[in-house]
């Protein structure tokens, strides 16, 4: 359980690291769409779609599946950023497998070199059994960069949260 517990913060930290040293990949203002290609994670039991790679070197896309509910999901998230709760849902997405809670934010991330982090955080929780589980897909980018590109919103995060569903 206690590998559990570590498994969203680091992929977290791992993601505000890359974040911190990569470079601008899309010119300010660029647009246009982002190929997307199927997924699928057998250790985490789950499958959707991911953007090629290659894609963008500023953002960061997490898909996950964590074997607790939805508080003690939120409680290790907020453990890694600034917040002491979660900002009020920007409404919420339904997928193909779940309907999902919507939040958009900006947070300092624990231990990342950066000042702060833009997170766009789509979550459900679901009960396999007597065993909650909880659906996180998260983009994070650098404030200024999510400005710079707002097809990421429309073009990987809603495609990639409609897509994620437990495999079969």
């Amino acid at each position: 359980m206690r590998r559990n517990r570590l498994a969203l913060p680091i992929l977290i930290l791992v993601a505000a690291l890359f974040l911190a040293a990569c470079s601008v990949s899309l010119p300010q203002g660029a647009s246009g769409y982002i190929a997307l290609m199927p997924f699928w994670d057998e250790e985490q039991g789950i499958q959707g779609v991911q953007p090629l790679e290659g894609w963008d070197e500023d953002t960061r896309l997490v898909q996950a599946v964590l074997p607790a509910g939805s508080q003690e999901a939120v409680a290790q998230l907020l453990a890694e950023t600034a917040l002491t709760a979660l900002p009020e849902s920007t409404g919420t997405y339904t997928g193909k497998a779940f309907t999902w809670d919507l939040y958009t934010f900006e947070s300092r991330l624990e231990g990342a070199p950066v000042d702060s982090v833009h997170f766009d955080l789509a979550m459900t929780e679901t009960e396999s059994g007597t065993v909650p589980r909880t659906y996180i897909v998260m983009l994070l980018s650098l404030p200024d960069h999510y400005q710079a590109s707002p097809e990421l919103y429309d073009s990987v995060f809603t495609h990639v949260v409609y897509a994620l569903e437990p495999m079969e």
